[in-house]
């Protein structure tokens, strides 16, 4: 195992770790779940990348890909804590879970952009 591996290895129980002390707090705002879907999601484009040796001039539609599943993303986590919870009423409303899934394509654009300077990057450091 390279040292590559072993980043991603540990950077994934961290990350984990991090959405396993997040689900027992009392929280009704979006932004932790937010981030900690991105997170994921960032995590998951940087494994597949490794895994299948894809080439930089792909990296926006990755990118793209996995901006998209953001929305997704903190939608199941969102309805995995609220089922954790069982409260009578649910932290989170149904609009709320709604609005996250409108706000995909912008993740989506995101990421598309994230991808393509990763690639300008590598471009610019070939030369």
């Amino acid at each position: 195992m390279d040292a590559y591996q072993r980043w991603l290895r540990w950077s994934g129980f961290l990350l984990g770790g991090i959405i396993f002390f997040w689900l027992p707090i009392e929280d009704v705002n979006l932004t932790a779940a937010t981030i900690l879907s991105a997170a994921v999601c960032f995590w998951g484009v940087i494994a597949l990348r490794k895994r299948w040796q894809i080439d930089s001039r792909k990296y926006a539609w990755i990118g793209f890909w996995g901006g998209l599943c953001v929305g997704p993303v903190v939608f199941l986590l969102i309805v995995f804590k609220i089922g954790l919870h069982n409260h009578s009423v649910p932290d989170f409303g149904f609009d709320q879970l709604l609005r996250l899934v409108k706000v995909s394509p912008v993740w989506g654009i995101s990421g598309f952009l994230l991808g393509w300077s990763v690639h300008l990057y590598h471009i610019s450091r070939s030369r």
